[in-house]
């Protein structure tokens, strides 16, 4: 609420930091890890009743890692020069992301055996940074996991609120008026910010209060069900508005029109 400046300083560092023991994992796993890498069958996680690999299920228990690209979209308006900064910040983010990946599984692959990464969990990288490093490692890694945790709730709480914004900017919701109220010495939407913790702390208290009913995993499991349906309906609404708006001048133009957006449509519907 107090100003973006102050969120992406504390975006900037918390990537820098989290990035420290990934990068520690790697370096150290790829060099002194004695196990591995092919051959190991990890297919025990999404298997279908019949036995079958389920890759779907595999996909969307990535998504978060990538939803960046999405959330980088609600800023386009406070941007500098969007039509250069955005689909750069896209590109780089979306490569350093899949990377980054890539290599810590590696890593891990080197370090652990995969019938062992199977029954860690989501203990895995503090178990390789334990063969690595000791005792120590773990504490450091779950330290990176917390500074984590605060980095990604910070870049959602700074662009989720832009979302209800520009829809009360086109009056499509009830109380439009206050939501899209922009506070004049900060320059930040904090009628949206305001609406968005109240909704926040009420699911929190009924998760809390009712934890059978809410149950948490349960809720952000089904949420991310549906963030591909809002996906597939952004892909959908750029065919609507490449036709609503032929022939006008485009501040940004899709590449590879129309073959990239109709792979992300059937690569969500398939998910």
């Amino acid at each position: 609420m107090v100003g973006t400046y102050y969120a992406n300083a504390v975006q900037n560092v918390t990537t820098l930091a989290k990035l420290i023991p990934i990068i520690a994992i790697v370096v150290f796993g790829l060099i002194y890890g004695q196990v591995g890498i092919f051959g190991q069958d990890v297919t025990e996680l999404i298997l279908n009743k019949d036995g079958t690999v389920n890759f779907g299920r595999a996909v969307l228990a990535t998504l978060f890692a990538y939803d960046g690209w999405i959330m980088l979209t609600t800023m386009s308006g406070e941007m500098k020069n969007p039509q250069k900064h955005l689909p750069l910040a896209m590109f780089i983010g979306i490569l350093t992301v899949t990377l980054v990946y890539v290599l810590i599984n590696v890593a891990i692959f080197k370090v652990l055996p995969a019938s062992d990464i199977l029954s860690f969990g989501n203990n895995v990288s503090a178990e390789a940074a334990i063969v690595l490093f000791g005792g120590i490692g773990a504490k450091i890694v779950n330290i990176g996991l917390i500074v984590s945790i605060i980095g990604t709730l910070n870049g959602k709480v700074m662009t989720f609120p832009r979302i209800p914004f520009a829809m009360a900017q086109d009056g499509l919701l009830p109380g439009s008026k206050g939501i899209r109220y922009v506070s004049p010495r900060f320059e930040t939407p904090i009628g949206a910010h305001t609406v968005m913790s109240i909704l926040t702390l009420i699911i929190l208290t009924l998760s809390l209060t009712f934890p059978t009913v809410f149950d948490a995993d349960y809720l952000s499991e089904i949420t991310i069900f549906i963030i591909y349906f809002f996906y597939m309906a952004a892909f959908i609404g750029l065919f609507i508005l490449r036709r609503q708006n032929k022939g006008k001048p485009r501040a940004f133009s899709v590449p590879l029109y129309p073959v990239l957006p109709i792979l992300a449509l059937l690569g969500g519907m398939f998910i």
